[in-house]
């Protein structure tokens, strides 16, 4: 879709910061969906923040978009804040064709909403491999949304399901000599936990034809008690919350590459590791993306040295005073973005090629070509993965060395 992104942001941050605000129970949800096709390339597509919070009264509802204005005085007393996000945001919608619109019951929590015109194309399909392998999934959730959600992707792809709503169920499921592929569990759960619940499947339940795979769900929260947890109980994956389709499809995916293939792996762990005295830029401005980026890369490459700017201006005055052997390029930045930044870098070096790989936030369909005509030589979708980028330093550092 083709939309003022910053300012989208903006309102969908504001809208999300109320509902956090407000709410002191039970649960917020984001949801985007495409309502209608006005014309050919054209999609009206709806923006939705809903929460379970404290609500606002009929009476009141109008008055919520005006500027400096809450609910009441006693509401600004206990939560802070003054109102004015969400009149910015209707303005700013406003710009865009469009207004907030607000459903809500006192104690029962608030839904706000917009529609948005926008120009659209159909992305490249995403192809899973290894999915038939997975048939049947026992999802274990307390949440019957997150069930719902996780019912969802498999239906996509036409897996078989049950559903545990807590441990005990789960544990009654596998009683009955049913076999899963895949288990899909949920760590937080009252009574039994999701990691006491995979202890009692792994201590009572060994007798099966065939373990079934696990992957733990849980929080960024969780601490490091938990990883040791997983590594002990041969837990096969871990997702954060909340679950992604493309991250979920992913890890289905690859649960069941073969075992040569796995141990081929293994093996070839620490000869893989880029053992040269190496220079690499990464261009990157969201901090968490760059700690995240700089900390795998020393992971593959332990005696490189790593050059780290906020923005495609301070990439080039980097490259100006050294030339690095590789440069990750963040697409989306201020004051320079990334293609630019690779053009103005292009002419400092037009006799030494210096692999340049975008960093990309997804699949946009035309993304790839609009890199490699900017100078880039390839690109790595976000968020990292350790063997995306061991892939890139192979291809690309090998071909370097050739060519020098």
């Amino acid at each position: 879709m083709w939309a003022d992104i910053v300012r989208l942001k903006q309102i969908l941050l504001n809208l999300l910061s109320n509902a956090v605000k407000f709410t002191e129970k039970g649960e917020i949800e984001l949801e985007i969906k495409p309502i209608a096709y006005p014309s050919l390339g054209m999609t009206t597509i709806r923006f939705e923040v809903r929460d379970t919070g404290i609500g606002i009264r009929k009476n009141k509802q109008e008055k919520i978009f005006e500027a400096f204005l809450q609910e009441d005085i006693s509401t600004t007393k206990r939560y802070g804040g003054t109102g004015l996000g969400l009149s910015i945001s209707n303005k700013l919608l406003a710009l865009m064709g469009s207004k907030l619109q607000l459903e809500s019951a006192t104690g029962k929590g608030s839904t706000f909403f917009f529609d948005l015109n926008v120009r659209t194309e159909d992305g490249e399909p995403i192809e899973w491999g290894n999915m038939d392998l997975v048939r049947d999934v026992l999802i274990v959730d307390d949440n019957i949304n997150n069930r719902t959600i996780l019912k969802t992707m498999l239906q996509l792809k036409n897996i078989r399901y049950d559903e545990a709503a807590n441990g005990i169920e789960a544990l009654q499921f596998l009683m009955t000599s049913q076999h899963y592929d895949v288990i899909l569990m949920d760590y937080h759960m009252p009574v039994m936990d999701g990691i006491e619940t995979i202890r009692k499947i792994r201590e009572n339940f060994s007798d099966l034809d065939k373990d079934p795979a696990i992957i733990l769900l849980h929080s960024s929260a969780d601490d490091e008690k938990l990883i040791k947890a997983c590594e002990e109980l041969h837990v096969n994956q871990r997702l954060l919350k909340p679950i992604k389709i493309q991250e979920m499809f992913h890890a289905l995916s690859h649960l069941f590459i073969k075992e040569d293939a796995e141990n081929t792996l293994q093996v070839n762990k620490e000869s893989r590791k880029i053992k040269g005295n190496i220079r690499i830029l990464i261009a990157e401005d969201n901090p968490i993306n760059m700690l995240l980026a700089s900390t795998i890369i020393r992971k593959i490459a332990p005696a490189s040295q790593i050059v780290e700017v906020k923005n495609g201006r301070e990439a080039v005055e980097s490259c100006e005073q050294h030339l690095p052997d590789m440069i990750f390029m963040d697409i989306q930045m201020p004051i320079v973005n990334g293609y630019e930044a690779t053009g103005r870098i292009r002419e400092l070096s037009p006799h030494v090629h210096i692999p340049i790989i975008a960093l990309t936030a997804g699949n946009v369909k035309g993304e790839r070509d609009k890199c490699i005509a900017a100078g880039m030589d390839d690109f790595v979708t976000k968020p990292f993965v350790e063997s995306n980028l061991v892939a890139v330093f192979e291809k690309w550092l090998t071909r370097r060395s050739v060519g020098r």
